[in-house]
C-alpha cells in the first residue's frame, strides 16, 4: 500500500515538473547596458505575459560586460548603449570567426544633468569637456554661482561612459575628482540632492533634475534632447540603444522577441519608459487645439448711427506686433460728426483707424501713408518711447543670428579641412611605410639569391 502511494506521488511530481517545463520551455537571457535595464525588464514582463512559454532573464553590468558575455556564449542578447568597438569585433572573429548582428531597439539622447536649483540652462560641448577633464572647477566660470563643481560619472565598462568620453572629452581622461557611480539611477539620485553636482545619462532617467540644452560649439544654437531633435540628429549627443545577437543562434524565440521589441507594441513601452521610439513605428503625438469660437451673427445696428472712433492706444517696443488688441477707450462725451459709409474704405485705412473729425473740425478724406501702414504692422512710432522700434530690433537679431550661423559653418569647414589634412598625412605615412617595406623585401630577395 505504501509502495502504491509512493509510486502515485512520484507520478504526480513528475507530471507537475514536466508541466512546469512545458510552461517555461524557452529561455532567453539579456545582459549588458545599465541604461537599458529598466527598459529590458519592461519588455520582458510584457512579452512573458503574452507568451507564457518563454522565460526572459535580464541583468545589467554595462555594455562591455554584455558584449563580452555574448562572445563567450553566456548570454543570448547583449544590450549596449553604444556601438560595438572594432577591437570587440576582432575578438569575436578570433574567438569564433563571426561578427555579431546589431539591432537598433530605440533612440536616446545622452542628457547632461544638473540640480534643479542650478541657474544654468545650456552649455557647449567644448566647455562641458573642460568641466569633466577638470579644467573648469567652479560654476561661476560658466555663468553659475560661486561654488565648486562636483562631477558624477559612470563606470568604465558603461556604454554611456564610453560614448560620453568619445563625444565630449574627445577620448581624453576624466578628472580624477569625478565620482564613479554604478548606474544612471544612482547618478540621478546624487545630483538631485547636490546643488553643485553635474553628470550625464540616458534621457529616460531625467526625473527630479534639470537637463541642459547643448551647443556643438560656443557660437552654435543650443538644442534640447527632445524626440524631434534626437530623431533628426540635431541634438549633439543623439544615439541608438542596441541589441547584439550571435548570427549562429538557432533559437527562433530570440528572433521573435527581437522582432516584437522593434514592433509598434514594443515601441509603446519605449515611450512609456521615457526613451524615443524608432522612427515610423508609432504615430507622432498631435498637439491639442482649442476649438474655434462659435460664429455668432453681428448685432443689428440702427440706420445712420452716430459713430465715435477713438485712436488705438500707442504701443511701442519689441512686443508691439505680438500684443493682443487693446480694447478701445470709453468714448468721450463730446459732439461728433455723423459718418456715412458710401464707398468701401481702402484696405490700409482699415489697418490703422483714424480719429473721426469733430463737429468743429473740417472733415478730410481718409488717406493712409506708407509710414502709417508700416506703423500699423510694427507698432506706432512713439517719440517718447524708451524702447527701440520692433523692426530695428528684429533686424539686429537676424543679423546676429546669421553671423553666428556663418561662424558655425566656418568652424565646421575648418574642422573638415583639418580632418582631410590628417587623412592625407596618414595616407602619406602609409605610402612611405609601404615603400620602406618594399625596399626591405627587395634587399631580402637579393640576400637570399646570394
Amino acid at each position: 500500500m505504501f509502495a502504491r502511494y509512493l509510486l502515485l506521488g512520484f507520478l504526480v511530481s513528475t507530471t507537475l515538473s514536466v508541466t512546469g517545463l512545458s510552461a517555461r520551455s524557452a529561455e532567453i537571457t539579456i545582459k549588458g547596458s545599465d541604461t537599458m535595464v529598466i527598459l529590458n525588464q519592461k519588455w520582458a514582463q510584457e512579452y512573458m505575459k503574452k507568451h507564457p512559454d518563454v522565460n526572459i532573464q535580464v541583468t545589467g553590468g554595462g555594455s562591455g560586460t554584455g558584449i563580452a558575455a555574448l562572445r563567450n556564449n553566456t548570454t543570448d542578447i547583449a544590450a549596449a548603449s553604444r556601438l560595438i568597438k572594432p577591437k570587440e569585433i576582432q575578438d569575436f572573429l578570433v574567438n569564433s570567426g563571426i561578427k555579431p548582428i546589431q539591432y537598433k531597439t530605440c533612440l536616446d539622447g545622452v542628457a547632461v544633468f544638473v540640480n534643479a536649483s542650478n541657474p544654468l540652462t545650456e552649455i557647449s560641448l567644448p566647455t562641458l569637456g573642460k568641466i569633466f577633464r577638470g579644467e573648469i572647477t567652479n560654476w561661476k566660470q560658466v555663468g553659475g554661482s560661486d561654488q565648486p563643481i562636483v562631477l558624477y560619472s559612470r563606470e568604465s565598462n558603461s556604454g554611456t561612459y564610453a560614448f560620453f568620453k568619445e563625444e565630449v572629452l574627445l577620448e581624453k581622461d576624466f578628472s580624477p575628482r569625478a565620482q564613479t557611480l554604478a548606474g544612471t539611477a544612482a547618478l540621478i539620485d546624487a545630483i538631485s540632492k547636490d546643488t553643485k553636482g553635474i553628470g550625464y545619462g540616458g534621457i529616460g532617467y531625467s526625473h527630479g533634475v534639470k537637463a541642459l540644452k547643448l551647443r556643438r560649439t560656443e557660437s552654435d544654437v543650443a538644442t534640447a534632447p527632445t524626440q524631434e531633435n534626437v530623431e533628426g540628429g540635431i541634438y549633439p549627443l543623439s544615439r541608438s540603444l542596441n541589441f547584439y545577437l550571435n548570427p549562429r543562434s538557432t533559437d527562433p524565440e530570440i528572433e521573435k522577441f527581437v522582432k516584437w521589441v522593434r514592433s509598434a507594441e514594443g515601441q509603446k513601452i519605449v515611450a512609456l519608459v521615457g526613451y524615443y521610439p524608432l522612427p515610423g513605428t508609432l504615430p507622432k503625438p498631435v498637439a491639442k487645439t482649442t476649438p474655434a469660437p462659435e460664429n455668432k451673427p453681428a448685432p443689428l445696428v440702427e440706420e445712420k448711427p452716430a459713430v465715435t472712433i477713438t485712436p488705438a492706444p500707442a504701443t511701442s517696443g519689441e512686443m508691439a506686433a505680438y500684443t493682443a488688441p487693446t480694447p478701445p477707450a470709453p468714448a468721450v462725451s463730446q459732439p461728433v460728426a455723423e459718418v456715412k459709409v458710401e464707398t468701401p474704405a481702402p484696405i490700409l485705412a482699415a489697418v490703422t483707424p483714424t480719429p473721426a473729425p469733430t463737429a468743429t473740425a473740417s472733415a478730410a478724406p481718409a488717406t493712409t501713408s506708407a509710414t502709417e501702414a508700416l506703423n500699423a504692422l510694427t507698432g506706432p512710432v512713439d517719440p517718447n518711447a524708451k524702447q527701440p522700434v520692433l523692426s530695428t530690433s528684429l533686424l539686429n537679431q537676424f543679423r546676429t543670428m546669421i553671423a553666428d550661423r556663418e561662424k558655425s559653418v566656418m568652424f565646421r569647414e575648418e574642422a573638415v579641412a583639418k580632418r582631410e589634412e590628417s587623412i592625407a598625412r596618414r595616407e602619406l605615412t602609409v605610402a612611405e611605410r609601404e615603400a620602406s617595406l618594399a625596399a626591405r623585401e627587395e634587399k631580402l630577395a637579393q640576400l637570399t639569391q646570394k
